[in-house]
């Protein structure tokens, strides 16, 4: 079960280092950010336990949520 789980995260996260490395790329990284680091912040960022800690633990709705994590993203990877 432990290996299945492990293989979703590193999935996950090579699909948030495929979008990072295309940002950066285009030169829409932050200065000095590069593609692992912003994916790994975005990783963390949209991260199932992040999701269950605002939505179920402090019932956030999920407008809100999804306006959080947009402007969250948008402000510690964009340049």
């Amino acid at each position: 079960m432990r290996a299945a789980a492990d293989a979703g995260a590193d999935a996950t996260h090579r699909v948030h280092l495929a979008l990072t490395t295309a940002l950066h790329q285009r030169g829409a990284l932050r200065d000095g950010l590069d593609p692992t680091t912003a994916a790994d912040t975005l990783y963390a960022l949209a991260s199932p336990h992040m999701h269950q800690l605002l939505r179920r633990h402090r019932g956030w709705p999920v407008e809100r949520y999804a306006a959080w994590i947009e402007n969250a993203a948008a402000r510690e990877l964009l340049g």
